[in-house]
């Protein structure tokens, strides 16, 4: 079960955009809010990717079954035979690995029967492990009448969520990737480059006839072309996905018009001032 930092559970959900099919989970006072024909005030609850949370959740499993001291801390007691407390800490950092390499998709089963709940707030994503299930998917013999066995397993994974539109992006400094390709974004600056080209060598004579040929609305070059003017150390980030990862097309094309000088630009965009 997932919780926001208010207590509100959190409910799947789905939009289609495009064709494509985007899946959210919504905090329920949300839910209610919208079946009362009004929008959630900000700060009333969560929306939030769910590709984005169940992945940080995956991670956090992950990281757990790698740490073989706290494995034996946490499953093994004392006590526990050396060869049993080896094996289990081997089955762990291989059901880790596996996580890891397939994204949880292939154990979403296992992962569900280990999650008794999930609580995401303003500073981290709290995850409650059911003990027998981890005992049992590593082969730890238990005793369900022992102390301690129906005790969840507390995670804790530090995070920073930021509103980014309608929905907040879950920040975890630690875990994220050192690239981000946005493939919106790419696409947009490498158009920038290639339309104002096509204008400076006249093989279009105008926004005009360029619309035409790219069969887009006039108005989207006149907003797109400008990117070709980025700082260069911005474009070559956008382009090898550096760039910080609240940077968006549409938060881009939402701080138009930019600054010429380069590093008002940086400012503007969130990159660290050279």
């Amino acid at each position: 079960m997932l919780f926001d930092g208010k207590g509100n559970r959190m409910t799947p959900s789905h939009a289609v955009k495009s064709g494509k099919r985007y899946r959210y989970y919504l905090s329920n006072n949300l839910i209610a809010g919208a079946n009362r024909g009004r929008d959630g005030e900000s700060g009333d609850g969560l929306r939030i990717s769910a590709q984005e949370i169940e992945g940080h959740v995956v991670t956090a499993i992950a990281m757990f079954l790698a740490d073989e001291p706290r494995v034996l801390t946490e499953l093994c007691p004392a006590g526990t035979p050396p060869a049993l407390a080896s094996a289990a800490t081997r089955r762990a950092r291989s059901f880790g690995e596996e996580l890891k390499a397939g994204g949880g998709m292939e154990h979403y089963e296992s992962i569900r029967n280990l999650i008794a709940r999930v609580k995401v707030d303003d500073g981290a994503i709290c995850l409650s492990l059911n003990r027998t299930s981890l005992f049992e998917q590593l082969g730890i013999p238990f005793d369900n009448s022992s102390s301690g066995a129906d005790d969840p397993l507390e995670l804790r994974m530090s995070a920073e969520l930021r509103r980014l539109g309608n929905e907040k992006r879950l920040i975890v400094a630690a875990h994220a990737p050192k690239t981000n390709p946005d493939v919106s974004l790419i696409k947009a600056v490498v158009r920038a480059h290639e339309w104002f080209e096509m204008l400076k060598n006249r093989t279009v004579e105008s926004i005009t006839d360029l619309a035409k040929i790219e069969d887009v609305q006039r108005t989207y070059p006149s907003r797109i072309i400008p990117l070709a003017f980025l700082a260069p150390d911005i474009t070559e980030a956008i382009l090898e996905g550096r760039q910080p990862i609240d940077l968006t097309l549409d938060r881009l094309l939402a701080a138009m018009p930019l600054p010429l000088a380069w590093d008002a630009q940086r400012t503007v965009l969130g990159f660290s001032a050279r």
